[in-house]
């Protein structure tokens, strides 16, 4: 079966009753490529999402309890990542953590922020930025992770579209902590 032409951010489906279905299961999975069957119905769904998945002014703030210190990120993230190591329960005073990795040059930062640095297991060193008022950590900056920068999760205004990839210290987890991991693709 050959595919048809893809006209941009179009979606056509032969039957109706599954359109809601079907742009479900696009948004589960923003990379399909412009051309896949229903699962439910068997319909054709075209569509093009390379301007969703790359909006060229998609920016998020993060910010501290007070507002003081702040990080502005563009773009998608490399990655978010649930991590349940006894260093991240304790700085989160959670049974997890959860960083949100964006490119470095991708994140600006805004106010004052006090710095603290601790070894991580990979021997490696990590540097957290917190703000001296209110004591949120707002980013840090993993040396096993050159060019990217981490930002807690909690701290963005608008948390849609960032669902976890991974999670990490899986022995470390709580038996009772039960988070869906939606894996990236490449881009």
């Amino acid at each position: 079966m050959s595919r048809p032409a893809i006209r941009q951010s179009a979606v056509f489906v032969a039957s109706p009753s599954c359109a809601a279905f079907c742009m479900r299961l696009t948004r589960r999975r923003p990379d399909f490529s412009a051309f896949m069957q229903c699962q439910q119905n068997g319909c054709t769904v075209l569509l093009d999402l390379a301007k969703k998945r790359r909006p060229p002014s998609m920016k998020r703030k993060a910010s501290c309890s007070c507002g003081a210190l702040a990080l502005i990120a563009h773009g998608r993230p490399r990655k978010v990542s649930v991590c349940h190591c006894n260093a991240c329960q304790r700085r989160t005073g959670s049974s997890f953590g959860v960083a949100v990795f964006f490119a470095a040059e991708a994140t600006e930062e805004t106010g004052k922020a006090a710095v603290y640095r601790r070894i991580g297991d990979s021997g490696r060193s990590l540097e957290f930025y917190f703000c001296p008022a209110c004591g949120t950590t707002v980013f840090w900056k993993p040396e096993f992770r050159p060019g990217l920068t981490a930002v807690a999760f909690g701290c963005f205004d608008d948390k849609q579209g960032l669902e976890p990839s991974q999670t990490v210290y899986d022995e470390n987890r709580d038996k009772w902590v039960l988070i869906e991991v939606t894996p990236v693709s490449p881009a």
